[in-house]
């Protein structure tokens, strides 16, 4: 066998696998297509059958209102509407667990749970920052033409703005009082415009101290005693003369002078 046939029948061999290899992913590629058609037909029935399982659902959860709406209205219903199915119920899972306590342990965050486990979750407190910047205190304020002005312990001052007001508009003159007088146990004021006001009536004063009046005269030794009503005697001055007084009452006045007694013992 010459190159030239040993090249050819090399070229006939190739083109062979070739051509089973064609076919061979053509087979694929058809599988694949009908895997795919299949699978979304599956899908759509399966689609289908659930749009369809809730139609009758929502078709079951009416024809019950209904009858519940018969059933006030003093009817019976004839057919009783079936009752909307109820999914499959699953396995009982296994219990749950809660958390019976958390506790800070050197920056850690403990968790004990209520059946006696305990987990630590890790660092939950970070380090210590860099301190701050040395703060500053208020040493003194000043109103300086209207405005505060705060004194700082670091020296600096800050104008804190305009704290006093302008000044408003005068107001209407005043009045005086000029007297005050009782006039009939009234308080009566006198302003500087001429016109008077009446208080109203003045209180009544404490009372006085009890008085006391003369019980009887008498000479003794040739000296007035005068004894008052309440109890005391005082001297009266002498009462041996040989001038007889004469005493003419007032007519605004009411003398309480003894009565003269004749002299001599």
């Amino acid at each position: 066998m010459t190159r030239i046939d040993q090249v050819v029948q090399d070229a006939a061999e190739d083109a062979r696998d070739n051509g089973r290899r064609l076919r061979l992913w053509l087979v694929v590629a058809v599988v694949l297509v009908a895997l795919l058609i299949s699978s979304y037909a599956v899908f759509r029935l399966y689609q289908s059958i659930d749009n369809l399982g809730s139609q009758a659902d929502n078709n079951a959860n009416a024809a019950k209102l209904l009858a519940q709406q018969v059933e006030k209205l003093g009817g019976v219903p004839v057919v009783q509407p079936p009752e909307p199915r109820q999914g499959v119920q699953g396995e009982q899972g296994p219990a749950g667990r809660g958390i019976a306590g958390t506790a800070l342990v050197d920056g850690r965050l403990l968790i004990a749970y209520d059946d006696g486990t305990s987990r630590d979750v890790g660092p939950v407190v970070g380090q210590p920052g860099a301190a701050g910047a040395p703060g500053r205190g208020v040493v003194g304020t000043a109103i300086v033409g209207g405005r505060l002005v705060v004194s700082y312990s670091d020296s600096s001052t800050e104008d804190v703005g305009q704290v006093v007001g302008t000044d408003g508009d005068d107001g209407q003159p005043g009045r005086g009082v000029t007297s005050v007088v009782a006039v009939d146990g009234r308080l009566v004021i006198t302003f500087t415009d001429g016109t008077t006001q009446d208080a109203g009536p003045l209180p009544a004063g404490p009372p006085g101290a009890p008085g006391r009046g003369v019980q009887r005269a008498e000479v003794r030794d040739c000296t007035w005693f005068v004894t008052y009503t309440d109890g005391t005697t005082e001297s009266a001055g002498n009462a041996c003369t040989t001038q007889t007084a004469t005493v003419t009452p007032s007519p605004t006045t009411t003398s309480t002078a003894p009565p003269l007694l004749p002299l001599g013992r």
